[in-house]
């Protein structure tokens, strides 16, 4: 499933909704081959988004999209943040 867009996997609705982790991981798995990135990097990203996931009522991609905004990422950054306030 793996493509050279992995944007346009995730709208693409032909497929299958896949779970969140299911996203995380393929786009490591992106993040890795096209992209290239360290896998320091991919391992750092994917710390992040387990966090924030892991901070969401979502279990679904398109759930997750559907409820996210501005004030919920910056809530989630100050949060995770030490010494960081709103």
């Amino acid at each position: 499933m793996l493509t050279d867009s992995w944007e346009s996997t995730c709208v693409d609705s032909s497929l299958n909704p896949a779970t969140l982790r299911e996203v995380v991981d393929e786009y490591a798995t992106y993040a890795r081959r096209v992209r290239n990135l360290d896998e320091g990097t991919v391992k750092e990203q994917h710390m992040y988004l387990d966090r924030f996931l892991a901070a969401q009522l979502a279990e679904l991609p398109m759930e997750l999209f559907a409820s996210l905004s501005l004030s919920t990422i910056q809530r989630f950054v100050f949060a995770s943040v030490p010494g960081v306030t709103t």
